[in-house]
């Protein structure tokens, strides 16, 4: 049986049906900024992430690329993180005390 069914619980879930897609939409946003950055400055470094035909008709990975890919995935890590971290918390806090069991 689920448990949770006080006002303070149902008030906390309609945030997060409220807040979700405003939230949601400009992580998605901002993510696809800055992953098409990514690509605009170097597409080799998401080379990995092609499919084995054009990893193979491309060949290896050249050393800028390699030493780039470390900075590209600290940014977008970071920005995933910092979004999530401030934003998520509350919205688990709710999930978890409308749906406990």
């Amino acid at each position: 049986m689920l448990g949770g069914t006080d006002s303070m619980d149902a008030m906390n879930l309609w945030a997060v049906i409220r807040d979700a897609p405003l939230y949601g939409g400009v992580l998605s946003v901002a993510l696809s900024v800055l992953l098409l950055g990514v690509l605009w400055i170097n597409p080799e470094i998401l080379l990995n992430d092609y499919p084995p035909d054009i990893r193979e008709k491309h060949g290896p990975m050249s050393e800028r690329s390699k030493r780039q890919r470390v900075p590209a995935a600290i940014l977008l890590g970071l920005s995933a993180g910092v979004s999530l971290r401030h934003r998520f918390r509350p919205y688990a806090k709710a999930a978890v005390a409308k749906f406990r069991f």
